[in-house]
């Protein structure tokens, strides 16, 4: 019987949310919103707030017994939750995604596509990843195609960005071998001027759910 993993996304606009800020702000728990206002620059709150009450939609939709306050976090800080199920969180520009299975381990990342100085990433791709990024006519995308699927492989293990980039490289099919664990890679398409990846644990059949969610879901 196949496992699942669902995507839920949200897209939003940073000058619309300004307006509803306080409103959807008072949706989460004290600790939660005292959390969220320590951020200093105006869109890390936005993307922080539109996290968290992702977060809560996903937990709700799911049916699980539990609340914002009661996820705990493991030695390199990623975020747990005490039932068997997992989810991983990314964010960038205007845009959250959140990666959530009841079944496999699942790590997601998601990139804007922007001006970065690349070779300063040499260090972390493989010679045959790092010869394709500098012959591809598009550069920036293909570094962020990599980029991407080496962070979601690292936070699906469970240890951040600790571990060795370098190591990640996968086969034609996206399977990885890292850590002593192999794992499967996918594309997701969410937005045209973004890039992102989902990597879970292998499973033979796995049944990907994509969700779109608006700021209107939540209010």
């Amino acid at each position: 019987m196949p496992k699942q993993v669902s995507i839920y996304y949200c897209s939003f606009s940073h000058e619309s949310l300004a307006k509803h800020f306080s409103s959807l702000l008072d949706k989460l728990p004290i600790p939660i919103r005292d959390d969220i206002i320590k951020y200093k620059g105006e869109a890390t709150r936005h993307q922080k707030l539109i996290a968290r009450l992702l977060l809560a939609y996903i937990l709700k939709d799911n049916a699980l017994e539990t609340n914002l306050l009661n996820i705990k976090q493991n030695k390199y800080g990623r975020p747990l939750l005490n039932n068997g199920c997992d989810f991983n969180i990314s964010h960038s520009g205007n845009v959250v995604v959140c990666a959530f299975s009841r079944h496999l381990k699942v790590g997601i990342d998601i990139e804007i596509i922007r001006s970065v100085k690349v070779h300063y990433f040499k260090r972390h791709m493989t010679q045959e990843q790092w010869d394709d990024i500098i012959s591809s006519n598009e550069p920036l995308k293909t570094f962020f195609h990599y980029w991407t699927l080496k962070e979601s492989v690292l936070k699906a293990n469970g240890n951040g960005l600790r571990g060795d980039l370098c190591q990640i490289q996968t086969d034609s099919l996206g399977i990885v071998f890292y850590d002593n664990q192999t794992w499967q890679t996918r594309p997701l398409s969410i937005h045209h001027d973004y890039y992102c990846h989902l990597t879970y644990e292998y499973y033979k059949q796995v049944g990907i759910n994509m969700k779109k969610i608006t700021t209107d879901d939540f209010k």
